[in-house]
């Protein structure tokens, strides 16, 4: 008896396993256009920026704005290894239900279709897109006062 309990406790889980990986994201291919939106916080924003597949990008502030550049080629392929990686795709689908923090803006990530919405308080829930955004910080830049 408890052998065939066993099988079928080890069967229950291998299917428990196999339902679990189908369940899981699927990537964002490389040939996806990035956008971020940063929403609210003290004092308020309203920023979105929009990186394109080949290194483009144009960003509206919370004057509305625009600038626009291109992402040197290191840069950009270090955004999309972050963005196409099986654990950026595993954060995109991560619950925020409760997830606030006190004067943070809202960020709001899509690529590929999917939409991943990041509390800058929580990086460690979403150390990819922490990643990403630290990135595209970095190498997108805009005059001061615009």
């Amino acid at each position: 008896m408890r052998r065939v309990l066993g099988v079928a406790t080890a069967g229950a889980l291998a299917a428990m396993l196999l339902l679990t990986g189908c369940s899981s994201a699927e990537p964002v291919s490389r040939d996806a256009t990035i956008q971020v939106s940063r929403v609210g916080g003290a004092p308020h924003v309203d920023d979105r920026l929009e990186v394109k597949p080949d290194g483009s990008w144009s960003f509206t502030n919370t004057a509305g704005r625009r600038f626009s550049g291109t992402l040197p080629a290191d840069q950009l392929s270090a955004a999309y290894d972050l963005v196409t990686s099986d654990e950026f795709a595993e954060e995109m689908v991560q619950p925020t239900k409760d997830m606030m923090c006190a004067d943070a803006p809202v960020v709001t990530v899509v690529a590929g279709g999917r939409t991943s919405t990041y509390f800058g308080c929580f990086e460690d829930k979403w150390p990819k897109t922490a990643a990403l955004l630290d990135v595209l910080q970095r190498n997108i830049t805009v005059p001061n006062g615009g």
